[in-house]
This record gives C-alpha cells, sequence and structure tokens, in this order.
C-alpha cells in the first residue's frame, strides 16, 4: 500500500460522520455520533449538513489618546488683562487641567508665542527679569511623546515696573 495514510483519512472523517438513532426503555428518541446497542445508523442528505459561516472581523480603529479624552486646561493666574506690579519683573503662571493629566505628561508655557524654558511635570511657571508692558501667555499640555493634548486660550497680561530715581546729590552750599 502506497498512501495508507491517506486511506485512514478517508475512514476516518466517514466514520465521524456517522448519527445514531434508537429509543429507550420510556419511548424517548436519542441520537448520537456513538453507536449503542440497538441503535440504528442514520444516513444523512446533503441539504442537512451545517455549515458555520462566521462574518468577516470589522476593525474598528482604538481611538487615541487625544481622542478619547476631552482635556480642558486653564490658566488659573493671572487674571485675564491683569496689570502685575514688579519692579524685577517677575511674576507665575499657573494652570490646572481636568480630568488629570495623564502620566509622563508635561506643561509648556507660551509666552508672547514662543516657548518660554522647558516643558515641566506641573503646569506652575516662575517667570523672572520680564520686560514691563503688554504680554500673551498659553500653556499647552504635552503627552509622553511630546505631542499636543490641549492648550489654553491666549491671555493678555499687562507687567508694570515702576522705575526708582535716587535724587540727585544738590551742590552743597558754603
Amino acid at each position: 500500500m502506497k498512501y495508507p495514510l491517506l486511506i485512514l483519512l478517508l475512514l476516518s472523517t466517514h466514520v465521524g460522520a456517522a448519527v445514531y438513532k434508537w429509543v429507550d426503555e420510556h419511548g424517548n428518541v436519542h441520537y448520537s455520533d456513538t453507536p449503542v446497542e440497538g441503535a440504528q445508523q442514520i444516513e444523512l442528505k446533503d441539504n442537512t449538513h451545517n455549515t458555520v459561516v462566521l462574518p468577516k472581523p470589522i476593525r474598528i480603529s482604538e481611538p487615541t489618546e487625544a481622542e478619547a479624552v476631552q482635556y480642558q486646561l486653564q490658566i488659573s493666574t493671572p487674571e485675564p488683562e491683569a496689570t502685575v506690579r514688579n519692579n524685577n519683573g517677575d511674576f507665575s503662571v499657573s494652570a490646572m487641567m481636568t480630568p488629570e493629566a495623564p502620566n509622563g505628561s508635561r506643561f509648556q508655557l507660551m509666552l508672547d508665542g514662543k516657548e518660554w524654558g522647558s516643558p515641566r511635570a506641573r503646569p506652575v511657571f516662575q517667570l523672572r527679569g520680564i520686560d514691563r508692558g503688554e504680554h500673551t501667555i498659553a500653556v499647552k499640555a504635552l503627552n509622553a511623546q511630546g505631542q499636543t493634548l490641549t492648550e489654553t486660550e491666549p491671555r493678555v497680561i499687562f507687567l508694570h515696573r515702576a522705575t526708582y530715581k535716587a535724587p540727585r546729590p544738590q551742590p552743597r552750599s558754603n
């Protein structure tokens, strides 16, 4: 025999497809794929075979972190159009984010449309030596990869630096 495995395979599929019918002592009809004493093998027609066709899986793209959560970021201080009075040009900016920023997030301060300093883990910034006048501030929340999650509306503030001139020494009169 050249093909014993093929013949064995064909016989096993035929045997596995057999259905047996028998009636028990209570008159109940049973069907099984295992022969029982007194059971009759039933010939199945082609249209009685079940075939299961699974639907093709629908691929739904997972929402990105930015799409899944809508973050809100607002500047807490200073107030809009506030006048900050500091002769050294020092003031602080703080912001709040809801819901809480994901792990690895950083916050970047924007001063007059340019990045100020490096991104930080907390949205609190201490500015020093800023020139007097009108300034626009904003804060960006960045994810761990450096992509912007959200940002505040730009806020205009005014920095007032008063100058103090020492009185001139007056010539002495004798």
